[in-house]
């Protein structure tokens, strides 16, 4: 599922990772596209007002058309 979701991304493109299983390393992302910033974020260990906070932060992007889910 990574390497179709970063096969996808612009040259120069940042992706962010939340999951937990089946995830890969920032070394195996570059491996795959040298290009692209890999960016893990483990949002467990997050308060629940911070989670709620970027939820909101990541809604507005994607509203703007300044990010995308791949």
């Amino acid at each position: 599922m990574v390497a179709a979701s970063i096969a996808v991304l612009e040259r120069g493109a940042h992706f962010v990772e939340v999951a937990k299983r089946d995830i890969w390393s920032p070394q195996r992302a570059a491996q795959e596209r040298p290009d692209l910033a890999y960016h893990l974020i483990a949002i467990d260990f997050w308060t629940p007002a911070t989670v709620g906070a970027n939820m909101q932060r990541l809604a507005t992007m994607l509203h703007q058309g300044n990010c995308y889910f791949a």
